[in-house]
């Protein structure tokens, strides 16, 4: 029996990119979740383009068009299950769909692209979720995504909970082909990029350098602004600590001839202290205080707007559904 795609599409052509945010969305809800309740499941809304000419790929027949699903935003979906059933709440997912398509949130030309849990991805009924995104979408199996994050929750010695970062996996529908009859359909791994937008990247750095700040020396976040290999914010914030002990190394310099002067050792050159007097004149009077306020008060900004984005859309699912029941 040969694990094939059912529409040519295997891992190798198949890539999905996920922005930060969602990730931290689908965190965010599992642990507000019953105690009850195993896993959370979800929509992801995003957009799927061919990396590749389709044109030039279809002139050859044993080749298949690379495709990327990038996903920018998800909800939330009500459901129930047991260990062989499921039963997802249809009219909202419709409805949350229609909203989020209709005020443009989550951008423009974006559907639903796949799914998400927590939890469970070797469940039977995981394979019924997955189909029943790909009817909604109106795509086969293996051209939606579901996206697995399985949240790392332990407890210490003194039953402090300790939360490590997560574990990623995107996948797709693939079928268990015996000659032309289709046997069976499952999940399997497909490749994941989790890349911010140019926004979220500029709120992370704020994030990151707010905690790094309020971080000692000697802590975890420390010593990663004084390392060199990083990338992303950290790697921005370890640039901006080395061009200020430059900086700090010219003011030393500079302190060390003033004195020279003011002590008689060498004699005042009138263009370095005009250089210097114009260059006093430019700066602006910036204390730690003032700066830490600027950055805090620019991420609370970015939060509140995020927040009410999303309470707007809660607000008017409720609204539709309040208007059924009146109905």
């Amino acid at each position: 029996m040969d694990l094939v795609p059912i529409a040519g599409v295997s891992a190798q052509t198949l890539h999905v990119r996920v922005s930060p945010t969602i990730i931290l969305e689908i965190l965010e809800q599992f642990y507000l979740k019953k105690p009850d309740q195993g896993r959370i499941i979800g929509a992801l809304l995003g957009n799927a383009r061919a990396l590749d000419d389709e044109r030039l790929v279809g002139a050859d027949p044993n080749a298949a068009v690379r495709r990327c699903i990038e996903v920018w935003g998800s909800f939330l979906v009500p459901h129930s299950e047991s260990d062989t059933q499921v039963a997802l709440d249809i009219d909202y997912f419709r409805q949350m769909r229609a909203v989020c398509l209709q005020d443009g949130s989550a951008g423009p030309s974006i559907d639903v692209v796949g799914w998400y849990t927590t939890g469970g991805i070797d469940n039977p009924t995981s394979m019924v979720i997955h189909e029943f995104f790909a009817r909604q979408c109106g795509a086969p199996v293996d051209q939606i995504v579901c996206l697995f994050v399985r949240p790392d929750v332990r407890e210490d010695l003194d039953g402090k909970r300790l939360i490590y970062p997560p574990l990623l996996q995107a996948y797709s529908g693939f079928a268990s082909v015996l000659g032309r009859q289709n046997m069976s359909t499952d999940l399997e791994p497909v490749p994941l990029e989790v890349l911010p937008s140019e926004a979220e990247r500029f709120m992370l750095d704020g994030v990151v350098r707010t905690l790094i700040a309020r971080a000692g020396p000697n802590t975890t976040l420390g010593r990663m602004a004084r390392s060199a290999p990083l990338g992303g914010a950290t790697h921005e914030l370890v640039n901006l600590t080395r061009s200020l002990r430059k900086m700090t190394d010219s003011l030393d310099i500079i302190l060390e001839y003033v004195r020279d002067v003011l002590t008689g050792e060498h004699a005042g050159d009138p263009q370095v202290l005009e250089i210097l007097s114009l260059l006093q004149s430019d700066l602006n009077e910036c204390n730690d205080a003032a700066l830490m306020r600027a950055v805090e008060t620019n991420l609370k900004d970015q939060l509140m707007i995020l927040y009410l984005s999303r309470l707007t859309s809660a607000n008017l699912v409720l609204g539709e559904r309040l208007l059924t029941l009146e109905k």
